[in-house]
């Protein structure tokens, strides 16, 4: 009786046992120590699509590809080297469908045998999904490596950091070069590139879209580049997971931005710049108008005292000589204007030609030491070159300018001391120095005061005038000429201008042309003017008169060749060069192929640089801008006729 109970219950287990191998969805099978197949269950029959009959004693190497043999020997081998043993297999049904498979193979006993004990899952659809999923991932990853977007994906409970390629390639980093300074990434890895400064505001960020301030985390910042300079960056981001309440899972994106917040600081500081111009230029038309109508009010002030009968010749000597002071007040702010215009539409040209740098010192010095008689200030020069190296070929109106702004400018912030002019050969370049013991200038106004409507004071409350272009206007010339322009300077320890231009040697040693005197004339003989204006024609007239000239008129240059042709006795032209009709320069032409000898001095209003060489080159031999000053109109008329 116990033994029957004894064999019932082994069977009862035995029949439980191949119950539970037949419900297992995986393929169940045992392989004997030769391969062959002992036991396999209902799902390994349907799957493989073999019967039951056909597995037995079915080799386990058939149910594969001939090529995989070694693979499976090396499989078998290290499972009964090491135990269970789990490996990636494709297999092949009756059909011929190839199925991708897992197998585990472990070694146990069947039957009191030596068996293998084998699992087989078929992952052939998680296999396509898988792989769907990570088709799909490239596309996307893809379309995002596109835009240049860096993708990142942050748990927040491990700290690890997943990073896609640009969030490298915007820092200039390839991943593997990343990847040798740091062994994995995380929020630390993250930190050590962002601009300190900017990583406290990171972390406030952060903090307020975990409390859920903020639906999304956005900030932009500086992070650091494979060459250690700054990049901007915007950094974006949601957390995306949450368990019980705690961030898990934070994705988002990198973006590089740094282009467009460099033109935006670049913008900024154009408006910046723009604003400050636009101040600058207010600040300049008023202190125009206040410069402009100061020596108007002169002028026409004393022109009303003048025309008072009972002014005494002492009195009327003072004012003639404070309209003249204002005159050459107004003329000197019309010819800044007219030159800042000409440079800001790059209308400046250099004309070059021979100049003796001591004649040119000795002029300066002469005019300057006669404005200084009254004034407690002693000026000398220095004009440390040899004969032959003072010679150069220059533009000598545009050098004569720089120095007289530099030298008024001198004489205008210095109540008493020195003022020096000096002059040196130094590295191929000639170096000119304009030194002061007045008020000095501060440090930080160094560069400014070189600007356009700029002064070193600009404040309402200034003791002097001026239209604040002089240096700007040297800037420009000495630029154009090839030089530069800088300065040495403290408060109430005066000021030191230096500026170069290129020495270029004039060659020997050479002597100006005297005028073409009319030596056929022997009485003070007959001056052609031709002017259109009446008002500049009296003035003219009326100094010519005064020498003992006879004066004739033409109002263009249709009656000036007239004239020409049909009188003999003309000594000399003064002639207008904008005139109705044909212009002064034609006119010249035709009256130099009627009578070559007959000297012309141009008058123009123009004044521009160049026209003097335009004149020249028409045929003119001597040029005068007006306005026209009687004492250079007298020596001017002296050069050509007999006094």
């Amino acid at each position: 009786m116990g033994k029957k109970s004894g064999n019932r219950n082994h069977d009862q287990r035995l029949g439980n046992l191949v119950t539970f191998f037949n419900s297992i969805d995986h393929i169940l099978m045992v392989v004997d120590q030769e391969g062959k197949i002992i036991e396999i269950n209902e799902a390994g029959t349907s799957l493989l699509g073999f019967s039951n009959e056909e597995f037995m004693g079915k080799h386990f190497y058939s149910l594969f590809n001939t090529g995989l043999k070694n693979e499976i020997d090396e499989l078998i081998s290290e499972a009964r080297r090491k135990g269970k043993v789990v490996r990636g297999l494709p297999l092949i049904a009756c059909s011929g469908r190839a199925i991708t498979s897992e197998i585990s193979v472990s070694p146990g006993e069947w039957n009191e045998q030596e068996s293998l004990f084998i699992i087989i899952k078929d992952i052939t659809q998680v296999t396509l999904l898988e792989k769907e999923l990570h088709n799909k991932i490239l596309s996307l990853d893809a379309a995002v490596n596109g835009t240049g977007s860096g993708l990142w994906d942050w748990n927040m409970s491990t700290d690890e950091w997943i990073l896609n390629d640009n969030c490298f390639d915007m820092l200039g980093f390839t991943r593997s070069q990343f990847g040798k300074l740091y062994d994995e990434f995380g929020f630390k890895t993250f930190a050590d590139f962002v601009h300190p400064e900017d990583l406290v505001r990171v972390e406030k960020e952060l903090e307020k879209h975990v409390r859920g301030e903020t639906d999304y985390y956005r900030l932009e910042v500086r992070m650091k580049t494979i060459d250690n300079s700054w990049k901007w960056i915007l950094t974006a981001g949601k957390v995306w997971e949450w368990d019980n309440g705690k961030p898990v899972r934070m994705v988002g994106i990198h973006t590089d931005i740094d282009y467009r917040i460099r033109i935006e600081d670049q913008l900024k500081v154009a408006i910046k710049k723009a604003e400050e111009s636009d101040k600058l230029k207010t600040a300049f038309l008023a202190n125009m108008s206040h410069e402009i109508r100061t020596p108007m009010n002169g002028i026409v002030g004393f022109l009303e005292l003048l025309d008072n009968p009972g002014i005494t010749e002492e009195q009327r000597t003072e004012y003639m000589s404070f309209i003249r002071k204002s005159s050459t007040q107004l003329l000197n702010i019309i010819n800044d204007v007219v030159d800042i215009s000409k440079i800001e539409a790059g209308q400046v040209t250099i004309h070059e030609g021979p100049v003796d740098l001591k004649q040119l010192f000795d002029d300066l010095l002469a005019h300057y030491q006669s404005l200084l008689k009254k004034k407690d200030i002693v000026i000398s020069g220095n004009l440390n070159l040899s004969d032959m190296e003072r010679w150069i070929i220059v533009d000598e109106t545009k050098l004569r300018q720089i120095l007289s702004n530099l030298i008024s400018n001198a004489v205008k912030f210095t109540s008493k001391g020195e003022i020096q002019i000096l002059c040196k050969k130094t590295d191929g370049f000639i170096q000119f120095c304009v030194c002061d013991t007045g008020t000095g200038i501060p440090e930080d106004l160094h560069k400014k005061i070189f600007e356009r409507f700029r002064q070193a004071d600009d404040s309402m409350t200034r003791f002097q005038g001026g239209t604040g272009l002089g240096l700007s206007i040297c800037e420009a010339y000495i630029k154009k000429m090839g030089g530069s322009i800088w300065l040495k300077s403290e408060p109430d320890k005066g000021s030191k201008f230096y500026f170069t231009i290129p020495f270029k040697k004039a060659g020997d040693k050479i002597v100006k042309k005297p005028g073409n005197r009319r030596k056929d004339i022997t009485d003070k003989g007959t001056i052609l003017v031709v002017e259109d204006e009446v008002y500049n024609f009296m003035f003219v007239e009326h100094v010519i008169q005064k020498m003992g000239y006879k004066v004739v008129h033409a109002q263009n240059g249709e009656h000036a060749l007239q004239v020409v042709e049909k009188t003999s006795d003309i000594s000399l032209v003064l002639m207008d060069i904008r005139l109705p009709g044909i212009d002064g320069y034609e006119t010249t032409r035709h009256i130099k192929l009627l009578n070559s000898n007959l000297p012309v001095i141009a008058l123009t209003a123009l004044a521009l640089s160049g026209d003097r060489e335009r004149a020249l080159e028409a045929g003119c031999d001597d040029y005068l801008k007006k306005p026209i000053l009687k004492d250079e109109l007298e020596k001017a008329i002296r050069v050509y006729l007999p006094v």
